[in-house]
């Protein structure tokens, strides 16, 4: 069996190519699985995720901000959703968040996925899944995947965002010991383990990218302002014998991201679509 013609198959998965997970077949599979998914650009998370799921019935996993406070704010995900899908539930454990969202109008309910769906049974299927910043705080992430396929039609898409572990501050933060992650957060999720989490539940890995970085340069003169501010920002860390901030983008970071500009993954979230058979 050829591993190119095999590559993103629905019902093929790595043991299928070769026993070792370490071998340069299964490799290769892995690869051409992921090859075809790269998305070049994505301008800004919510419009795209709202784009996925535009005239829906859709089922938004993890629904809840933070704090009540987020349904304010322009990056609250679900209120984007809400306003594209044709019909769309938010479902959370948080309790309180379901209720305040409740209160403000939204369609919201209290729901663990490790439970299972049967507080859906009435609302089945769903046409699209929405997780936003959800995986990188399940003790085993497999479970949205299990779920999403039990709860989706036929043909039906898991859209799910989550932090990029290759985005320049989040690796710098690492290099330098800073602790400043969302410390609710258990794992970084990485393509190759969302495409292998995606097989184990039968699904198709059909899109894969970062959103663009706000601080990515659109020029010559944008990127000169950034290196420029960037050697300042590290200066002014060495003299105090500090280490810059974890949002410090380094000189490599900034020609990176221009001389890469549509082929990076260097954007702050991670977007994923994954299809189930139709």
């Amino acid at each position: 069996m050829s591993v190119l013609n095999v590559g993103g198959c629905l019902g093929v998965r790595w043991h299928d190519v070769d026993r070792d997970p370490n071998s340069a077949a299964v490799i290769a599979y892995r690869r051409a699985q992921l090859a075809p998914a790269w998305l070049d650009d994505i301008p800004r998370r919510e419009q795209f995720v709202a784009s996925r799921v535009k005239g829906k019935k859709v089922l938004d996993l993890g629904c809840v901000e933070h704090d009540a406070r987020s349904m304010d704010r322009e990056w609250w995900l679900h209120k984007y959703v809400a306003a594209s899908a044709r019909e769309c539930v938010g479902a959370d454990i948080d309790a309180p968040g379901v209720e305040a969202m409740r209160q403000g109008g939204f369609d919201a309910i209290v729901l663990d996925i490790n439970d299972g769906a049967d507080g859906l049974s009435d609302r089945l299927p769903f046409e699209a899944v929405v997780a936003g910043e959800l995986i990188e705080h399940l003790p085993a992430p497999q479970v949205l995947f299990d779920f999403a396929r039990d709860v989706l039609c036929r043909g039906g898409e898991l859209v799910m965002t989550t932090p990029n572990p290759y985005a320049p501050r989040r690796v710098r933060a690492g290099q330098l010991r800073l602790t400043w992650e969302n410390v609710d957060h258990v794992l970084y999720a990485f393509p190759d383990g969302i495409a292998e989490m995606g097989d184990r539940a039968g699904f198709e890995l059909a899109l894969a990218g970062t959103a663009d970085p706000a601080w990515r340069p659109e020029d010559s003169a944008s990127c000169a302002r950034a290196l420029w501010a960037s050697v300042c920002e590290w200066g002014s860390a060495w003299r105090r014998g500090s280490a810059p901030s974890a949002t410090w983008q380094s000189p490599i970071d900034i020609l990176t991201a221009r001389l890469l500009r549509h082929s990076s993954q260097i954007g702050e979230s991670a977007i994923y679509v994954l299809r189930k058979p139709a």
